[in-house]
């Protein structure tokens, strides 16, 4: 008598957010690891669209994309407090707006290759206390990027401002941190990226 083995999860579902693509699901494993397999993105997540995984967002510690995955759509994984990992596919183009906003225990991350946008405070936000810029909320300490080559950062305002960002310039991963954090009301660019 052949028996099966089951995946024991604590939630699973489709990815139901705006713009999904209803090819790709979600799961929970006992460890609090959100998986997002299938293809297309995870989809977007405000206003009244909140992320299925809500419940579980302050006890996910890491977050998988799988092969397939094209986006991390807004606000897809935001408030995630405990979120320490971010494991992006070779198939990732774009890191939507506040995909990973306020995610204090996410200090570092990989930009796969191929992506081809990291959209304006993707990794982050500021408020406005007093007359001065709080960048509290944004946490990266490390940025590896698989390709420095290629990189412009423009204003989502004004797409005619565009500053092309040397190689060198996110060759160090902490070097490239500050430059995302510098500029991360601007959306970033591979021109290169296919």
């Amino acid at each position: 008598m052949a028996f099966e083995e089951y995946e024991i999860l604590l939630a699973s579902g489709k990815c139901k957010g705006q713009f999904s693509s209803d090819n790709a699901s979600w799961k929970i494993n006992p460890d609090y690891v959100l998986i997002i397999s299938g293809t297309g993105t995870s989809g977007d997540y405000y206003g009244d669209d909140l992320h299925p995984w809500l419940a579980y967002q302050d006890k996910i510690v890491k977050v998988v994309l799988e092969e397939g995955i094209t986006s991390a759509g807004m606000y897809s994984f935001t408030n995630m407090v405990s979120l320490a990992e971010v494991v992006l596919p070779s198939t990732l183009w774009s890191i939507d707006q506040q995909a990973f906003h306020n995610c204090p225990s996410l200090t570092s991350i990989t930009i796969p290759a191929a992506t081809k946008y990291l959209r304006e405070r993707c990794f982050g936000d500021w408020y406005i206390t007093g007359s001065e810029y709080d960048y509290n909320y944004f946490y990266l300490t490390n940025v590896v990027f698989e390709r420095t080559s290629g990189w412009t950062h423009r204003d989502p305002l004004n797409s005619s401002d565009s500053v092309s960002v040397l190689a060198s310039q996110l060759q160090n991963p902490a070097d490239a941190a500050e430059m995302l954090r510098n500029h991360f009301n601007r959306y970033f660019v591979n021109t290169e990226a296919s």
